[in-house]
């Protein structure tokens, strides 16, 4: 081993770290984001369920 590998390996490395720490928050933040828009249609949807609760004749029954 040359003692270029005290360098490179090291050096490697680190940017894998980081470019993984890079990738691994824009993954969170995509997921939070998503998350939180469903949560948002969901209220919206119940909301609106809860508005139109009366509206209409009964849903059906099974069978």
């Amino acid at each position: 081993m040359t003692s270029d590998h005290i360098f490179f390996i090291p050096a490697v490395l680190t940017v894998g770290f980081v470019l993984g720490l890079i990738a691994g928050r824009r993954s969170a933040a995509a997921s939070e984001a998503a998350r939180r828009e469903a949560i948002r249609r969901r209220k919206a949807r119940e909301q609106a369920d809860a508005t139109h609760a009366g509206d209409g004749p009964p849903a059906p029954g099974p069978g």
